[in-house]
């Protein structure tokens, strides 16, 4: 009986034990693939470097295949770096700089591919094995090596700033008789464009012929009227000729002014006899003294007759 109890007390305890020892196994890893980089071969000539690009040399890509078992499983990682030449060197590895990459895990037999954006000037592309494509300092960190790689590109990933150029303002004054002066043109031209020359156009179908000054430029108008001198700048670009107006325009406007008549003079007034009261007595005794004379003449001579 003791037996027996102790038996059942026992095979309990086993039988958890057991179990716990069936729950803690670990879980088995996945194995590891066969890998083998396929495709053509690049620019490099390798045939570790089969780095297939697109058309405009923006997508780099790698296949990779993978043989073994159903679960097998491999992680890698698709490089894009900006390279300061076409051709690595030892020498320049830390003048990459990281662009872009991407880090990508495949299971099981099959034919896979991985792709990462690039920029179209230098590049080195390198295709690794696991997902650490630098070290702490933001260098190249390749344990192992790459799997696959390429380098090139035909122009540097620093381009220049672009060349600018500009019409900035027309400056003119106006004098007699319809006349018009260039006093001044801005222009401005930076980052390898040059300023060759200009054509002042007066707005009545007339212009001047392209001149490296235009300062000091004058025009007559034949009639009066309102016009927009325009000048037209050439800037030597990239080793071609390009035109611009830019705000190099203004407006000019004639209008001759009308006569004024001149006035007729006003005639000066004729000064009149004194008229004051002395003077009317006296016209008037004078006056009635001779009708007096004439009255008495003519009495006699009728007395006579």
């Amino acid at each position: 009986m003791h037996l027996f109890r102790k038996l059942l007390v026992t095979i309990p305890a086993v039988i958890v034990l057991g179990a716990t020892l069936i729950s803690a196994a670990p879980a088995l890893a996945a194995t590891s693939c066969t890998t083998k980089v396929v495709g053509s071969t690049n620019d490099a000539g390798k045939s570790t470097s089969r780095v297939a690009f697109s058309n405009n040399n923006t997508v780099a890509s790698v296949s990779v295949q993978l043989s073994g078992a159903a679960d097998c499983q491999n992680t890698f990682t698709l490089v894009s770096w900006e390279a300061p030449n076409a051709h690595f060197d030892h020498a320049n590895l830390d003048a990459q700089k990281l662009h872009s990459y991407k880090t990508q895990t495949f299971t099981g037999p099959g034919t896979y591919k991985v792709s990462v954006d690039m920029l179209d000037c230098y590049y080195q592309i390198d295709f690794l094995s696991g997902s650490k494509p630098t070290d702490a300092n933001g260098k190249p960190f390749y344990n192992p090596g790459p799997m696959a790689w390429a380098q090139g590109g035909s122009k540097s990933c620093v381009q220049p700033p672009a060349p600018t150029y500009s019409c900035n303002a027309l400056t003119l004054s106006q004098g007699d008789n319809r006349t018009v002066t260039v006093t001044k043109l801005d222009t401005s031209a930076t980052n390898g464009a040059t300023f060759k020359n200009a054509v002042i156009n007066w707005g009545d179908s007339t212009s001047t012929t392209p001149l490296t000054d235009v300062t000091n430029q004058t025009h007559q108008y034949s009639a009066d009227g309102a016009r927009t001198v325009t000048a037209t700048a050439t800037f030597t670009v990239n080793g071609k000729d390009v035109n611009t107006t830019g705000n190099c325009t203004q407006n000019v406007s004639f209008t001759t002014p009308t006569p004024t008549p001149t006035p007729t003079p006003t005639p000066t007034p004729t000064a009149l006899p004194n008229t004051g009261a002395g003077n009317v007595i006296g016209m008037f005794v004078g006056i009635s003294a001779i009708a007096g004379l004439a009255y008495h003449f003519l009495v006699a001579r009728r007395r006579t007759a």
